[in-house]
């Protein structure tokens, strides 16, 4: 009889199960997923490596209290960031942290595909979970209240802000990330912006917005991959990869092969 026959023979068995934790638990770190520690998940050495091609204007959507803005000043600190925080409350948080730094401008507005106001999912417990998706409510749960938010597209405020050139566009707004691009469509097409930081996970299972989705809207112009802790794995979609498990992607230009160049992760030499 095959190990897998036995396995499946066995899977109740507790021995089997304690397996099956650990595998999983193996792959999870194999393949980098589920992981939202900024030091070990790869985005630190993102940032790291993103500093040295320069970056001046940078774009945090869903912004929080900031914490990834404060990551970002580490390695550059004399960026000009762009944040945008929907929940007026926790725009406010992010506000007070960054009022002494005057590189940090802090709006409490979202963006989207269109300008106006929108309805957002929101947990006082929680503010991370934030949301204009109304699918993310079944998959956190909790008690979330509703509250009417302020909205513009990308596009807009590049043009109010006068602002040519976006170097790294950070996204992490629980599955409306293909929201906030769309409303980027003319910076998109005109090769406005750089790179592309996006989250992927259940938030897309919500939005019905999948890992294809962004290989279709970006593939032509940009190369895609998913962030490890030593570089990026930039590749051609698989069918496989469609797994809505949590991790971060980069999608870069195509022709920033400065950028690429660095980024891109290294096979390690078998140990001897």
């Amino acid at each position: 009889m095959k190990v897998g026959d036995i396995i499946t023979r066995h899977r109740h068995s507790p021995i089997v199960r304690r397996l099956s934790r650990i595998a999983r638990r193996f792959h999870e770190r194999f393949e980098n997923i589920n992981n939202n520690d900024f030091d070990t998940n790869g985005e630190r050495v993102v940032l790291e490596r993103m500093a040295r091609t320069g970056l001046h204007h940078v774009f945090d959507v869903g912004a929080n209290r900031g914490e990834w803005t404060t990551e970002l000043l580490r390695f550059s600190p004399d960026a000009q960031v762009h944040c945008f925080e929907i929940v007026p409350t926790t725009a406010e948080h992010c506000r007070k942290r960054f009022a002494s730094n005057p590189r940090i401008t802090v709006n409490d507005v979202g963006l989207a595909d269109h300008e106006g106001t929108i309805d957002v999912s929101f947990w006082p417990e929680d503010d991370r979970w934030s949301s204009t998706v109304p699918g993310v409510v079944a998959i956190h749960g909790g008690s979330a209240q509703t509250i009417a938010a302020k909205i513009t597209t990308g596009d807009a405020y590049l043009n109010q802000a006068a602002i040519a050139q976006i170097d790294l566009l950070k996204l992490d707004v629980e599955g409306a990330e293909h929201l906030v691009l769309k409303g980027f469509s003319w910076a998109l097409s005109t090769g406005r912006i750089a790179a592309i930081q996006f989250e992927y996970g259940l938030g897309n299972l919500a939005s019905r917005f999948f890992l294809s989705d962004y290989y279709a809207m970006l593939g032509a112009r940009f190369v895609i991959g998913r962030i490890f802790p030593d570089g990026v794995d930039f590749k051609d979609f698989e069918p496989t990869d469609e797994n809505l498990t949590l991790s971060n992607y980069l999608a870069v230009r195509r022709d920033r092969a400065d950028i690429i160049s660095l980024l891109t992760a290294r096979a390690h030499p078998p140990a001897r």
